[in-house]
């Protein structure tokens, strides 16, 4: 149990408080207790207490476009490259080599990057060739994802159905449609 207090705690509760000297009791993966400092009672002594003070808890951020895969590149590719030539001559070159080991390696590196600031949840863009071994590293990570994964560019590309089935038994249930979207396991508040 870890309790963090004396923190400045944004709430997303129905009154959308802003608690100046507010307290956060978890439970493993569970939120207990959100609330004024003096009212966050643990049941039992805590096993980390964290002094807020000059911190503030803020909900679990949502990125909501990412290309996971596009992590293993950041740093090579120029600032200038102009806008026509971007895909052809840079990132279908990567997607094409891509194998599922660096797509679950990328996804791991940018899902340590999204936690250490604060986003939990994720929605990949549809650049995925390999989401079984994508949502293996998302469900290692505990983080939630979406993706919308409809044909990806590059020699692999796969059609939606198959993208479907393969993210919907990598990471859980899959809506029908032109694309697809699922939630992989994740820690409850």
């Amino acid at each position: 149990m870890i309790l963090v207090e004396h923190a400045t705690v944004i709430t997303v509760d129905a009154g959308r408080r802003i608690l100046a000297d507010g307290s956060v009791l978890v439970d493993g993966s569970r939120i207990l207790q959100v609330g004024p400092s003096r009212e966050v009672r643990p049941p039992r002594e805590p096993d980390r207490v964290i002094d807020g003070t000059r911190l503030v808890v803020t909900p679990g951020f949502v990125d909501t476009h990412v290309h996971l895969s596009e992590h293993l590149n950041r740093g090579l590719l120029l600032d200038d490259i102009p806008v026509d030539r971007y895909l052809p001559d840079w990132l279908i070159p990567l997607y094409a080599v891509m194998t599922a080991e660096d797509e679950q390696h990328a996804a791991l590196l940018a899902g340590i990057e999204m936690i250490r600031t604060g986003t939990t949840t994720f929605c990949e863009a549809g650049t995925l060739f390999d989401t079984g071994a994508v949502a293996d590293a998302v469900e290692r990570l505990g983080m939630r994802a979406r993706t919308a994964c409809d044909r990806p560019p590059g020699r692999r590309s796969r059609p939606t159905r198959q993208c479907s089935r393969s993210w919907a038994a990598a990471a859980g249930s899959c809506a029908a449609g032109r694309s697809c979207s699922a939630s992989a396991p994740a820690p409850r508040s």
